[in-house]
C-alpha cells in the first residue's frame, strides 16, 4: 500500500514546489516584460526640458548596504508641473557604488535635462529611453522560471502517470 502512495506523494510535493516557484517568479517575469515594453514605448514619447532638484546616492540594507542612485526632477507639460525620479527602465535597482556615482554624473544637481514623458500619462517619465540589465533579467528568468517549469511538468507527469493507471 505504502509503495503505491509514495510516487503520488512525491509527485504532489514536486508539483507544490513548482507552484511555489510560479507564485514568486511569474510576477517578477511579468514586471520585467512590462518594464521592457515601457522602454520600447518610451522611444515614441515627446520630450520637454526638466530640472534636477535632487541627486544623491542612497544606501539600503543593514549588513551590506547597497547603493542606489536617486534623482528627483521637475518638468512642465501643458502648463502643469510634474515630478519624476526614473532614470531609465532598469532591471537592477541596486548598483555598485561606482556605478551609482556614474549614473548620477550624467545628471548633475540643478542641471537642465531632457525629460521624456508619456503623452497619455504625463506623470510617467524617464531621463533615458532604454532598458538596462537585460542579461541579468534573462538570467533571473532562467534561474527562476526553468525550475518552475521543470517542477510543474515533473509533478503533472508523475500524477497523470500514477492516476492514469
Amino acid at each position: 500500500m505504502m509503495e503505491n502512495i509514495l510516487p503520488t506523494l512525491t509527485a504532489l510535493v514536486v508539483l507544490a514546489i513548482g507552484l511555489l516557484f510560479a507564485y514568486f517568479s511569474l510576477p517578477l517575469l511579468f514586471e520585467q516584460i512590462q518594464v521592457w515594453w515601457l522602454a520600447q514605448k518610451s522611444r515614441e514619447w515627446p520630450s520637454t526640458p526638466g530640472f534636477i532638484q535632487n541627486s544623491e546616492i542612497i544606501f539600503e540594507g543593514i549588513r551590506s548596504p547597497r547603493s542606489q542612485p536617486k534623482i528627483c526632477y521637475t518638468y512642465l507639460v501643458n502648463g502643469t508641473q510634474y515630478q519624476g525620479s526614473r532614470i531609465n527602465f532598469s532591471f537592477a535597482r541596486v548598483f555598485y557604488r561606482t556605478k551609482a556615482a556614474e549614473a548620477l554624473a550624467h545628471f548633475p544637481l540643478y542641471s537642465t535635462v531632457t525629460v521624456f514623458y508619456d503623452p497619455d500619462q504625463p506623470e510617467q517619465s524617464t531621463l533615458e529611453q532604454r532598458h538596462t540589465g537585460r542579461a541579468g533579467g534573462l538570467l533571473v528568468a532562467l534561474v527562476v522560471v526553468l525550475p518552475t517549469c521543470l517542477c510543474l511538468t515533473a509533478g503533472i507527469i508523475g500524477l497523470t502517470g500514477k492516476l492514469g493507471r
